[in-house]
């Protein structure tokens, strides 16, 4: 599959509708657990107040949601965007358990017809492997619109590490015991 095809968002959308089931249970298990720790170390130096108005992109299943919530009370509000209507769909029947105010809305993320400077703080935790280099430039474009001045962002990814020996293994485990997870648990290795 070629690059356009691969970050295309009906591509996308299509493969998180197909993989939302068993996503969460296949994080936990390929990251060892890392990715909640990874999620928390995303919002912990953010400095989110009550009232507060958070965008979460590419929320998934609403991961960070739970702790913007608690963290922004009633008087915040976080705005949780994701292209998937499947990943939406479980955002939304989590949300009602989630303090505070939190807005599930089905949408790409480049695209999000939110208002400009409407955000203190913009998020995302493991949506920019889903862009390519051009549509992530058009992401940073996104980000600084939606922020108002002075606003905060925090987005995690994983990355390939830069030194040999750590990435040499790292690479066996993506290229070689991910497919396997996939497999076993999505019945698809190629997601």
């Amino acid at each position: 599959m070629d690059d356009d095809a691969l970050y295309d968002p009906a591509f996308v959308r299509g493969l998180f509708n197909e993989m939302a089931r068993t996503y969460g249970a296949v994080n936990l298990v390929s990251s060892f657990g890392f990715a909640a720790r990874w999620r928390t170390q995303c919002l912990a130096r953010l400095p989110v107040r009550p009232g507060w108005a958070v965008v979460d992109l590419m929320t998934g299943m609403g991961e960070l949601c739970p702790e913007l919530a608690r963290r922004l009370g009633g008087a915040g509000t976080v705005r949780a965007v994701d292209l998937s209507p499947e990943m939406c769909r479980r955002a939304r029947r989590q949300a009602r358990r989630w303090p505070g105010r939190v807005e599930v809305i089905e949408g790409d993320a480049l695209e999000a017809d939110l208002p400009a400077g409407s955000a203190d703080a913009v998020v995302s935790s493991f949506g920019l492997k889903t862009f390519s280099d051009r549509q992530l430039g058009r992401l940073v474009d996104q980000v600084a619109r939606l922020l108002k001045p002075g606003g905060w962002f925090s987005f995690v990814e994983v990355s390939v590490p830069p030194a040999r020996w750590v990435r040499r293994p790292y690479m066996f485990y993506v290229k070689r015991v991910i497919p396997l997870i996939g497999r076993a648990f999505l019945g698809n290795p190629d997601n």
